[in-house]
């Protein structure tokens, strides 16, 4: 899997910036790992969404539930 291998490479290095009122915020791969199986968990009633390896597939099932496409 591209994610896991990408936290497992470059964890707390940047994944993501974003610039806000001229303040850049920027998560790590890590952090944005841990999001994901945050929002898997919350969104998702599967019980398989627990694991590192199928987090970003019970997200990706999450967002098209909320109508995401």
């Amino acid at each position: 899997d591209v994610f896991a291998t990408a936290v497992k490479n470059h964890g707390d290095e940047p994944a993501l910036k974003v610039e806000r009122n001229g303040i850049w915020k920027s998560w790590s791969w890590r952090e944005v790992r841990a999001f994901f199986s945050w929002f898997a968990a919350a969104v998702s009633s599967e019980r398989d969404c627990f694991t590192d390896e199928q987090d970003v597939n019970c997200a990706a099932r999450a967002f098209i539930r909320l109508g995401v496409k």
